[in-house]
């Protein structure tokens, strides 16, 4: 589930998530991010856990920061 359109760049950046399996890095709309707990990596398939403290913590201060970028 995606969140709403915002305006911003939350709309359009990427965040790199490793994948713990394979050890590849994926980079994943931070609109996907902050509406699920699990991403599966586009390299080997796992699913990533997302729902780590740190994890979710890093992740939505991104998306605040990626929200105060005003699309021009």
């Amino acid at each position: 589930m995606l969140s709403e359109i915002t305006g911003t760049a939350f709309d359009f950046m990427r965040m790199d998530v490793p994948c713990p399996k394979c050890c590849k890095t994926n980079l994943e709309p931070i609109r996907e991010l902050v509406a699920n707990d699990t991403v599966p990596c586009r390299h080997c398939g796992e699913i990533i856990d997302l729902s780590a403290k740190d994890t979710r913590a890093g992740i939505v201060k991104f998306a605040e920061q990626a929200k105060e970028i005003k699309k021009l």
